[in-house]
């Protein structure tokens, strides 16, 4: 059996692409590999809960947490709207227009 690299506390593999978890609790799984919350991809967050990164909602384009109301900036919509093609940010969700 092959040991895993440091940062994974299980691994599939000895290197550092081979994480299953990781071995610290400020470490995150970002596609098999344990990474600081900064390097989680734009589209996810890091979850504290599980140490990985998990994806954002939909709407989002990055995000603080799950969820749809945990938005810190916003993507493309899925659908054009008013002839616009982009969410709008009101407060941390992501929304197709404003009211009021």
């Amino acid at each position: 059996c092959e040991s895993c690299e440091s940062t994974c506390l299980t691994c599939n593999g000895g290197t550092s692409r081979d994480c299953l978890s990781c071995e610290t609790p400020n470490k995150y799984l970002n596609i098999n590999q344990c990474v600081i919350e900064a390097d989680c991809l734009a589209d996810t967050y890091a979850n504290r809960a599980t140490n990985s990164c998990d994806a954002c909602d939909t709407s989002c384009l990055t995000c603080t947490a799950a969820g749809a109301s945990s938005c810190a900036t916003c993507g493309d919509a899925l659908e054009y709207v008013d002839n616009t093609a982009k969410f709008l940010l009101n407060g941390n969700s992501c929304v197709t227009s404003c009211v009021g």
